[in-house]
């Protein structure tokens, strides 16, 4: 797996690993699936500032991870 420049987002994308996700990534994104498949994908960036952390993390929350 690519790692992040941001050490917040590259836990959270190995915790959605952990409980059966399945992660895509690009240059600059990931798309991150997720285990239940009546959700849908959500997409994170590799780099992304204070707001967008906590804009992340509730998103994958609403999906069914379970973040640090």
């Amino acid at each position: 797996m690519t790692k992040s420049a941001h050490k917040d987002v590259q836990k959270m994308v190995e915790a959605c690993l952990r409980q059966g996700w399945r992660v895509e990534h690009g240059a600059r994104h990931w798309i991150l699936w997720p285990a239940d498949p009546t959700q849908p994908p959500a997409t994170v960036g590799k780099s992304p500032n204070g707001a967008a952390i906590r804009n992340i993390k509730s998103d994958l929350r609403r999906r069914g991870a379970i973040l640090p």
